[in-house]
């Protein structure tokens, strides 16, 4: 996998991400408004969504998930 692989990595990565952020502040209104159903959908968008991002991040920059991460872990703590 060459440099201009590892830029398209790059720039899928920020996009992914971006898209996350937006479905997690979604999901979080959801689940204040009572929507649980709508907010679970949701919370398998973000999941799947982090799964590709920490796949493109060990297969272009050799970088393993922090830990297996998932929304409802990580909204438990806040």
């Amino acid at each position: 996998m060459g440099d201009r692989d590892a830029l398209q990595a790059e720039v899928l990565i920020r996009a992914l991400s971006d898209v996350r952020d937006k479905l997690i502040s979604q999901m979080r209104r959801l689940e204040k408004h009572g929507s649980q159903m709508d907010a679970l959908a949701l919370r398998r968008d973000v999941n799947e969504a982090q799964s590709h991002i920490d796949t493109l991040r060990q297969r272009y920059f050799g970088v393993a998930p922090a830990s297996q991460r998932t929304v409802s872990g990580q909204l438990g703590r806040m």
